[in-house]
């Protein structure tokens, strides 16, 4: 019957979800100390900028929170009214403050492996789980610039040419349960970056309202159906009829709430979806063609090549 209703679901594999594997401390389980504060492991703060005097006198604008999405650990972010507000940031670079807000930036330094993070893919989406208390109508930011050389956020005119690629995830409103976020990489060039440059922020940058709050946990770099190992199997676990994917036999540790992915076979993300736990099934507005739909339970994954017809 299923082959009859162009079931042609042929290959498939189950694993531990790698995704993300690049980007250091992902979860934020891991901090140490540094001085009097304490920073989650190769992430920085403005406590940590490379002007001391202004780093002295900057408030405070992250911790360590024990609501995680998982782990025991996520982080949080603040703003904090000083003398102006100060955006809860953390980056994986290096943060440039000054007095003037609309000067300050956050950068890659080359010169030193504290702050920076090699990275030669071209993935295909970012993805973080999030709960947002925002002040007015702020934004909490998730920002991620592939690159080569140097290269600040905001963009410089001098380092623009480095520019690989780039992902933004604004998030509006309160979110009061961990949430998956996610946005697509756009790519202005050709090239395989050198480095990644991501910043997390509870605000919109130098407009964000005091008060606005963000935790962060679980981010990962989606790679595309270029990263995704499939495996020759018979038995297929999901199938497509009427434009719809339904979960057929999924085995144990599969009867939770779902996260599905589409990816076209060029690797681009074509479609996701959260599925409940009381779903197993789901509409696919995507047009004909080949697929992989890749569905996530916690850090398992199962993925099969699909044909819409």
């Amino acid at each position: 019957m299923k082959q009859s209703l162009y079931i042609l679901i042929i290959l498939i594999f189950t694993f531990t979800d790698t995704f993300g594997q690049n980007i250091q401390n992902p979860g934020f389980e891991d901090w140490e100390t540094i001085g009097p504060i304490s920073e989650p492991v190769h992430w920085s703060s403005i406590k940590t900028s490379d002007d001391q005097g202004i780093a002295d006198l900057a408030p405070v604008v992250w911790q360590k929170s024990t609501d995680a999405h998982t782990g025991n650990y996520s982080v949080q972010l603040t703003n904090v009214y000083t003398l102006i507000v100060a955006t809860g940031i953390v980056t994986n670079g290096r943060i440039h403050a000054e007095l003037n807000a609309d000067s300050g930036y956050v950068y890659t330094n080359t010169a030193n492996p504290g702050w920076y993070t090699s990275y030669t893919k071209r993935p295909d989406s970012v993805v973080i789980w999030a709960k947002y208390t925002p002040q007015g109508g702020d934004t909490a930011q998730v920002k991620v610039l592939l690159h080569k050389n140097n290269a600040t956020l905001p963009p410089k005119p001098q380092n623009q040419g480095n520019r690989i690629g780039y992902a933004q995830i604004n998030i509006v409103g309160t979110y009061t349960n961990w949430t998956r976020f996610s946005a697509p990489f756009t790519y202005n060039s050709t090239e395989s970056p050198e480095y990644m440059l991501m910043v997390l922020t509870s605000g919109a940058g130098t407009q964000a309202i005091e008060g606005s709050t963000a935790k962060f946990d679980d981010m990962a770099l989606i790679e595309g159906s270029a990263g995704i190992q499939l495996f020759n199997d018979s038995k297929s676990l999901f199938y497509i009829y009427n434009h719809e994917l339904i979960l057929d036999e999924l085995p144990q540790g599969f009867n939770e709430d779902l996260y599905l992915d589409i990816f076209n076979l060029n690797g681009s993300l074509a479609f996701s979806a959260t599925i409940q736990k009381s779903q197993r099934k789901v509409s696919l507005p995507v047009g004909k063609g080949q697929y992989i739909a890749r569905v996530k339970a916690g850090q398992q994954s199962l993925s099969q090549k699909i044909i819409i017809q």
